[in-house]
């Protein structure tokens, strides 16, 4: 993920530096990132994150770059009210959960979208980037011999599923063929992680 922000930076900067521009006219940039999955493991809401100088802290440094991890499920921090909401209707976009005009505003655009042909491909594009993801997580889960790691792969694998519309019985097919698991166990992990 930092190395993913370092390249979103890079991008935003080359779009404002034309050449013969001078590098003080380039923006301050902030991005901002939210995940269903804690970055840091310190289960904030909100990390922040600026450059400092390491030797001394209290060195001022500041080059008007900034990094916000948003972490949906994070229960530290004392966030407003309202990022709580938007917050909270990210890891769960249903009507249920929109509580104020701004997020009502989001809500309208991600039904609009989600009926257009071209987000349905890039959803799909995501959805293959979020395979790779597993992937990767299940074999660090088994290099490191570590239940949890295959176990959090499954729970991802079936949230995905579940933002896709499958059902849970093509969700349990797709469970046990791509992890190699018995009709039994794949049922086990959608009884747990199925919302």
């Amino acid at each position: 993920m930092v190395y993913r922000c370092v390249y979103y930076h890079g991008l935003i900067d080359t779009k404002h530096l034309n050449a013969g521009v001078d590098y003080e006219q380039l923006p301050r940039v902030s991005i901002i990132v939210i995940l269903p999955y804690d970055p840091f493991g310190q289960k904030r809401m909100v990390y922040t994150i600026k450059n400092q100088c390491v030797e001394d802290p209290s060195v001022s440094y500041e080059d008007g770059a900034r990094k916000i991890f948003l972490y949906t499920k994070g229960t530290e921090g004392n966030p407003s009210q309202s990022l709580r909401d938007m917050l909270k209707y990210m890891e769960d976009t249903r009507l249920e959960n929109v509580t104020n005009e701004d997020i009502h505003r989001i809500h309208e655009f991600v039904e609009k979208a989600k009926h257009r042909k071209e987000v349905g491909i890039n959803y799909m594009k995501m959805w293959e980037e979020r395979r790779l993801i597993q992937r990767e997580a299940l074999a660090e889960g088994r290099a490191e011999g570590r239940a949890e790691g295959r176990a959090e792969s499954i729970g991802v694998v079936i949230e995905t599923c579940q933002d896709l519309h499958e059902t849970k019985e093509d969700t349990t097919v797709r469970l046990e063929k791509s992890f190699k698991i018995s009709k039994e166990e794949a049922l086990e992990y959608i009884k747990k992680y199925w919302k």
